[in-house]
């Protein structure tokens, strides 16, 4: 009898023995999803991040350089027509789009600019919250100090 009972427990042991081991592949197999999904969402969050704060920056160093850029050309002495085709020019060439420029009041050879763009992002143009600071705006200001009445 006791031959019986000791070959019963080794069958049992086998038995819960190979068990871990047929859990293990599933258990790595949902950590490395859980893993993946994590990553995923973690790397969404910071591209769209990143693209938004980099679009920021652009839009207003890209509005400074159109405003400035009209200023000198009505400096040099041409139309405003001139400038408001450089600024076109200029935020073509740089992927904003021109929402307002023109002439300022009161003032000789100043100019007023106002650009708008985009950014490029997978899940914060879906985001509520988010989707105020997916479109980047800026105004700027450029003229002649001296020339001011």
């Amino acid at each position: 009898m006791h031959v019986a009972q000791l070959s019963a427990s080794t069958d049992a042991s086998a038995r819960t023995s190979r068990r871990p081991h047929g859990d293990v592949g599933v258990i790595l197999v949902s950590t490395l999803t859980k893993l993946v999904l994590v990553l995923a969402v973690v790397g969404t969050i910071g591209y769209d991040t990143f693209s938004i704060l980099t679009t920021q920056y652009r839009v207003r160093d890209d509005v400074l350089g159109a405003a400035q850029l009209a200023n000198q050309v009505l400096h040099d002495g041409h139309t405003a027509q001139a400038a408001t085709a450089a600024v076109r020019k200029y935020a073509a060439d740089h992927g904003d789009v021109v929402v307002h420029q023109g002439p300022v009041t009161g003032r000789k050879n100043g100019w007023t600019v106002e650009l708008r763009r985009e950014a490029h992002t997978i899940a914060a143009s879906y985001v509520p919250k988010a989707k105020n600071y997916v479109v980047a705006s800026s105004t700027a200001t450029a003229s002649d100090e001296l020339s001011a009445t």
